[in-house]
């Protein structure tokens, strides 16, 4: 990672400290920025590999002294597994520790520079207003795989209201479903279909290639509320369940393989699509959740009746789209909304979401000149770290 393939914003407005942003942990990128420039650097695909991280690593030390001055603050993300996060975090010289890939904990980055986590989806939403010129109060939606969120949970269907300058509230989020095994159930999408069916009351048929006992044991952590079911408000896990309930996609070897599926298939949709139901509840932490089990049960419903499959695929896309609108409307917010992460690589999603906000007079700002995936991350950071408080 060096200066070779970055690619330089200029932002309408000058940034009040100078900032090196770390990023994310997988496509990866360093972000410099100082007054109304900023530079991005080529992504790398994961840190967990040594070669990766000595590259990601180098730039966070050598980047700014490239542009001949030293940050003012550094930003990184909430998650405290990232080894960029920990990076970031390690204040300690010398000693021993199992950091990153490393035997031996590295110098400290950037002694006495000021640290400030930043909220993931935050970043995204961020990230898209810096690129295209949002500085004023709007609406964010960030959708993605996951992300560490300021509770603790994780995070990956929020909603957000505010600017990069006085930062973004959580106002929303997709109601929160179980990801079976943690990580597991990312590579095996029936264990969120298995847990999403079980939660809305559905009589899914698990798949044959699926072992019963295997099965059996996933129903039976559910209804325990064993350690190892973890909860998220995934968007992007979300595509992945309704994927594997459709048959579309039961286990996957690559990232959003079974997402990719659900849009190819609604891709080939044609005529008018039932509309699903679109339910919007205020949480026990007061945000809006948007709740997907009765789109859920109707989908299913339909499915079983024979509805052609690129029709439930298409319907899921139109619904999603459509609760946007809605959950906008319910909070009477700025009529920009700024949406982000990856799931907006989605072009049925996205072409959804257009008419939507077409219909209600809403400004609906795209990610077009950073891409939505992680790999704008640290953009965000890096704008938002700039106006944050200092402790």
């Amino acid at each position: 990672m060096n200066t070779e393939g970055a690619t330089e914003l200029a932002l309408a407005r000058a940034l009040p400290r100078r900032v090196l942003a770390l990023g994310g942990e997988l496509k990866n990128t360093v972000c410099w920025a100082s007054g109304t420039m900023t530079q991005l650097s080529a992504p790398v695909e994961n840190l967990r590999e040594e070669q990766n991280f000595q590259r990601f690593e180098q730039a966070a030390r050598t980047w700014p002294a490239a542009w001949g001055a030293a940050p003012d603050v550094l930003a990184h993300d909430l998650h405290p597994e990232y080894l960029s996060s920990k990076l970031a975090q390690w204040r300690e010289p010398g000693g021993r520790l199992q950091f990153a890939l490393q035997q031996v904990a590295p110098p400290t980055l950037w002694p006495g520079v000021a640290r400030i986590g930043v909220q993931h989806h935050a970043a995204h939403v961020a990230s898209c207003c810096a690129a295209e010129d949002v500085w004023d109060e709007c609406t964010g939606i960030a959708f993605d795989g996951t992300g560490y969120g300021t509770d603790g949970t994780i995070w990956g269907g929020e909603f957000f209201r505010g600017s990069i300058e006085r930062g973004f509230q959580r106002i929303g989020r997709l109601r929160p479903f179980a990801l079976v095994g943690g990580e597991r159930a990312i590579h095996e999408p029936w264990r969120i279909a298995l847990a999403m069916a079980c939660t809305a009351g559905i009589a899914w048929p698990v798949p044959a290639e699926v072992r019963g006992e295997i099965a059996e044991i996933v129903r039976a952590a559910l209804a325990a509320g064993a350690p190892n079911v973890v909860q998220t408000s995934s968007a992007g896990r979300l595509f992945d369940g309704v994927a594997a309930l459709l048959g579309l996609r039961t286990t996957v070897t690559r990232e959003a393989q079974a997402a990719i599926a659900l849009e190819q298939a609604a891709a080939g949709a044609h005529g008018m699509l039932a509309a699903l139901p679109v339910e919007i509840n205020v949480s026990a932490d007061g945000v809006l959740e948007l709740d997907w089990r009765p789109m859920l049960r109707a989908l299913w419903a339909g499915h079983t009746r024979g509805v052609a499959l690129a029709d439930s695929a298409a319907a899921f896309h139109q619904w999603l789209a459509g609760a946007v609108g809605h959950l906008w409307e319910r909070t009477a917010g700025p009529a920009t909304l700024v949406a982000s992460g990856g799931v907006l690589w989605n072009k049925v999603f996205t072409g959804h979401l257009q008419t939507v906000c077409a219909q209600r007079g809403v400004r609906l700002v795209l990610p077009r000149r950073v891409p939505p995936s992680d790999a704008g991350l640290a953009l965000g950071q890096a704008v938002l770290a700039a106006f944050a408080k200092i402790i």
